[in-house]
């Protein structure tokens, strides 16, 4: 049997240990801090000022119902016969009034705090939204949660755990970041 001619042997293949390149479409990513958008929104800064004044005007109407108390306590303090029916009266007015007392002060709590977690909700909202907006403007794929959690701590664990643990992005540059672009978005209305 004749040897085959060289060229048409099967020529040897070289086997490289690397791993074969994965074509990918280019993929744009960004950074936003969520929490400075938040502070930084005009909507959320007047929501607030009116929380307080919602807040400065309800404990102006708890202490009222306060010093109420406090004087029918001194009524009901000054008057000698404790069998008496004024003083059993002004027992039950007593009563009556600390009761009311604490559900104003409940009711307040709970309209304020529900107040509050409107306010964070809705502002949320409005910065996903803006987050998408400029995303989709600069063609942006991918946008990651840039957060800078506040250093003050009480323990050295918890300090760790906010600067690594918890942390969504290690590193950004800072021509990633598009959280001033959507401070913009959100206090232009766009």
């Amino acid at each position: 049997m004749p040897e085959p001619a060289t060229d048409e042997l099967i020529q040897p293949v070289v086997i490289d240990n690397k791993p074969p390149r994965l074509q990918s479409p280019s993929v744009k990513i960004a950074v936003c801090d969520p929490h400075r958008a938040f502070d930084k929104y005009k909507n959320v800064q007047d929501a607030i000022a009116a929380l307080k004044t919602v807040v400065e005007q309800t404990k102006i109407q708890v202490d009222a119902k306060a010093r109420a108390v406090v004087a029918k306590q001194k009524e009901l303090d000054g008057i000698k016969k404790q069998k008496s029916k004024e003083y059993k009266a002004t027992l039950e007015e007593l009563i009556t009034l600390k009761a009311n007392l604490q559900a104003s002060q409940t009711t307040a709590n709970a309209r304020i705090a529900d107040q509050r977690k409107s306010i964070a909700v809705n502002a949320y909202a409005d910065i996903y939204a803006a987050v998408a907006t400029v995303a989709k403007e600069r063609g942006i794929s991918l946008v990651l949660t840039k957060d800078q959690p506040p250093l003050a701590t009480r323990s050295m664990v918890e300090l760790l755990g906010k600067l690594y643990y918890r942390r969504q992005v290690l590193y950004a540059d800072d021509s990633l970041d598009i959280t001033d672009e959507v401070i913009k978005v959100l206090n232009n209305g766009n």
